[in-house]
């Protein structure tokens, strides 16, 4: 592949992920302003919430809020495993960013239900969320093809 086609699908993942995690953060700032009753416009993303996010109770918008949470996580681990692929062509590689995502997922999973079963969610939930945010975030997918990169750099006789 030549050099031109790598730089302008690079250029064209980045602007795909910053857009990605922009409209994840965007629409998970918008239901959290429902939830908080915070009118427009003063919630931090600016965007006036749909009319029937009003329409729904708690309890639905917070496992609408879950499912969008594992929406997102597949989408970014899709796109995550499709980058790493298409520049570097290694199933290891492939296998390590899936490793590392489901692990982030699992773990944050865990944390809340630990928190749920002990009624302390309020302690466990931040915990939870970072680890979720970690994978729902366009940096792991940067700093997988930067440690890729230099991992090919550095050992290009060795990886296999």
């Amino acid at each position: 592949m030549s050099n031109y086609k790598k730089y302008v699908a690079f250029v064209l993942f980045v602007i795909l992920t910053y857009l990605l995690g922009y409209l994840r953060e965007g629409v998970f700032i918008t239901i959290n302003s429902v939830i908080n009753n915070v009118s427009f416009p003063y919630n931090r993303a600016y965007i006036t919430p749909p009319e029937f996010l009003y329409h729904i109770s708690l309890n639905q918008l917070t496992l609408f809020k879950w499912l969008l949470t594992l929406f997102f996580f597949l989408i970014f681990l899709l796109v995550a495993i499709g980058v790493v692929h298409y520049f570097f062509r290694n199933r290891k590689y492939n296998k390590i960013v899936f490793v590392v995502f489901v692990t982030f997922f699992v773990l944050s999973f865990l944390f809340y239900m630990v928190g749920f079963l002990t009624n302390k969610l309020e302690l466990f939930y931040p915990v939870s969320r970072f680890f979720a945010g970690i994978v729902q975030d366009p940096f792991p997918i940067y700093l997988f093809i930067v440690l890729f990169f230099y991992t090919n750099q550095t050992f290009k006789d060795k990886v296999v």
